[in-house]
């Protein structure tokens, strides 16, 4: 049973089957969860949290996400992140006027979002077991579904969560070209057409899709792709098999990232616009949920 002590939304807690979850250090729980399988572990968490606010990767997406939102908001401005991580975004999207609450399964990852600041915070994967059925007006999914091998069984399942035309918003890394050892927790990498036929096929309609980070896939190809490729061909030859490992936040200089800003300030006024990108590093799309009849 929660605690009396509980400051949960009161429109959050309405989605929720109250009944079934406690109160923890300010993090509410499935009474009856065990431990679940999760894609980032203690530290990865934590090396996150210290690089979330200083990343020029994780500040333009957020841009990115939010202006998006806003073109195709949902009716009550309320949204329910996914996978939140350590809240970088749900908390990101608070501070612009949404009422916004968030799921994750790793532990760190939810007290790390209390420390910054984030309510509405539930240490679980989203369920029918804690969530009423279609109940939910709008689901982020940020950089979640590459982490799931049954991207369609998953979509399928969540779409039960939400109300008739309910928005489901997400990103995902685009490009199989630009594999490298920062997608060894991915199962894929998507395209456009890709992430659109696997959304129709879990009952969506696609309203907006488009590409974003333009200039980045050079970059990432010739800093990250094409070295594993070229390492992983030298172990193959050497009879030794490629563990993966690395990648880089984006943390750069402070000149250097407001020359970024600079160069996509264009694609977040084009994306507000709900115009798309016809290249990028990575996929932002909303869908909405279709009916069943």
């Amino acid at each position: 049973m929660i605690d009396t002590g509980a400051t949960l939304d009161n429109w959050f807690s309405e989605k929720l089957y109250m009944d079934k979850l406690s109160l923890r250090d300010g993090v509410y729980r499935l009474d009856s969860s065990d431990q679940i399988a999760v894609s980032y572990d203690d530290m990865s968490h934590d090396r996150f949290y210290e690089v979330e606010d200083k990343s020029f990767w994780f500040k333009h997406r957020n841009r990115v996400i939010l202006e998006g939102v806003l073109h195709t908001p949902p009716e009550h401005n309320r949204v329910v992140e996914v996978g939140g991580g350590n809240g970088n975004t749900a908390y990101y999207l608070a501070q612009h006027g949404f009422e916004a609450a968030m799921f994750e399964p790793g532990e760190r990852g939810c007290r790390n979002a209390i420390k910054r600041g984030m309510k509405n915070v539930v240490c679980s994967l989203l369920s029918p077991e804690c969530v009423r059925e279609e109940s939910l007006e709008a689901i982020g999914l940020f950089d979640v579904v590459e982490h799931i091998e049954d991207d369609v069984g998953f979509l399928k399942e969540i779409k039960g969560l939400l109300i008739d035309n309910g928005l489901l918003y997400i990103t995902v890394p685009a490009h199989k070209m630009l594999w490298s050892s920062s997608d060894k927790s991915h199962f894929r990498r998507y395209d456009k057409k890709a992430i659109c036929n696997v959304l129709e096929e879990s009952g969506y309609d696609v309203l907006y899709a488009t590409y974003f980070f333009w200039f980045l896939p050079v970059l990432i190809f010739m800093l990250r792709a094409l070295p594993y490729r070229l390492k992983r061909k030298g172990k193959a030859k050497a009879g030794k098999k490629s563990k993966g490992g690395g990648g880089g936040f984006f943390i750069v200089p402070a000149f250097v990232e407001k020359v970024f800003n600079a160069i996509l300030r264009g694609e977040t006024k084009r994306i507000h616009k709900g115009r798309g990108m016809p290249v990028g590093a990575s996929l932002f799309l909303v869908a909405a949920k279709l009916s069943d009849d």
